[in-house]
């Protein structure tokens, strides 16, 4: 709770707003990076790629093993994916 607001500042309480226990915070990628903080980055941030999310924005990338690294970035590919998807079929409903 104190990294979020040590990161976020006021905006730790949008991170957080529908969060009423642990388990809301979703799957714990390693050391206290959850999916809640990971989808709030890629969605409010704009953050893309797992480096960006564990070097530069939270710097986790130094408390996470090899494999937690690989785990997170295989769910921001799969992220990307949904996205892209989800882009495409807006786009062929417009046109």
């Amino acid at each position: 709770m104190q990294r979020y607001v040590r990161l976020y500042g006021t905006r730790s309480e949008r991170l957080l707003a529908d969060a009423r226990s642990m388990a809301a915070l979703g799957p714990c990628f390693g050391y206290d990076l959850y999916q809640l903080e990971v989808d709030f980055l890629v969605r409010d941030e704009w953050a893309s790629t797992a480096d960006d999310i564990l070097w530069r924005r939270t710097k986790l990338g130094l408390r996470l093993s090899a494999q937690e690294r690989r785990e997170h970035d295989e769910y921001l590919q799969g992220i990307r994916k949904e996205s892209d998807a989800a882009v495409l079929n807006q786009w062929i409903v417009l046109t």
